[in-house]
């Protein structure tokens, strides 16, 4: 490769020249390089690409991004902390993310963590989001949390839960209907009208009587959100 010409991703990913791609990963004069030289770096066994790549998903330019995303993905396990401790970054949280709903099952027990932790409520929001976006692998580590000790943590578990065909999280979010803490019964009924399913009818309909105005309003949403779930069937 010349002295001052640009990188050739090809000959360098045909190489296994692994320090080579990640310096193309900052070639700042062509975009399409660092592109081409991301998706190179998804398919090596490129742990010490991880960093140069999660910079990359603050790139000025959509499709590095992309890439340097898909390769974090496809690296896996390795990249999971490192993508962690980037979900409270503005310029980065998404793009993590979304790598990390990619990897999947492997990423949800740390997701888990940095939903508990209180000291970045960023990290907590974009970690809550990739777990709901994981789907029922998901499922049984943010059911677990309904029973934290930590009333906000319990609350933003059942906001979590919150989506269609998540059945089982019914059992476990009708019995949050009857906690003494008037947001988490709000949240309960409100899941429940998200996840629509018939068998939280009786508990929304008792819940209608809840000694709080709100709490019975939101149930009464619920329950027509149901009805509405129901007709469709029809």
């Amino acid at each position: 490769m010349p002295i001052f010409g640009s990188p050739n991703v090809e000959k360098l990913k045909a190489k296994k020249d692994l320090n080579g791609l990640i310096k193309a990963l900052s070639y700042g004069k062509d975009a399409t390089i660092r592109t081409a030289a991301a998706k190179a770096l998804g398919g090596m066994d490129g742990i010490h690409a991880i960093e140069p790549l999660i910079t990359c998903l603050s790139d000025e330019t959509k499709n590095v991004r992309q890439s340097a995303t898909d390769a974090l993905s496809r690296i896996g396990k390795p990249a999971i902390i490192p993508l962690i401790a980037v979900l409270g970054n503005e310029d980065k949280k998404y793009a993590a993310a979304n790598a990390l709903i990619k990897i999947g099952e492997p990423a949800i027990k740390p997701l888990i963590a940095a939903f508990k932790n209180k000291k970045n409520e960023k990290a907590r929001t974009m970690a809550s989001l990739a777990l709901k976006q994981i789907g029922e692998p998901a499922l049984e580590g943010l059911i677990t949390l309904l029973n934290d000790k930590d009333l906000q943590v319990r609350n933003d578990a059942t906001l979590a839960l919150a989506k269609k065909g998540n059945l089982l999280a019914v059992k476990p979010l009708i019995t949050a209907l009857n906690h003494k803490d008037v947001d988490l019964r709000c949240n309960a009924a409100f899941a429940l009208g998200e996840i629509g399913d018939i068998s939280a009818i009786e508990a929304l309909t008792i819940a209608l009587k809840d000694r709080d105005e709100q709490v019975s309003d939101d149930a009464a949403v619920a329950l027509g959100k149901i009805g509405i779930n129901i007709a469709g069937l029809g």
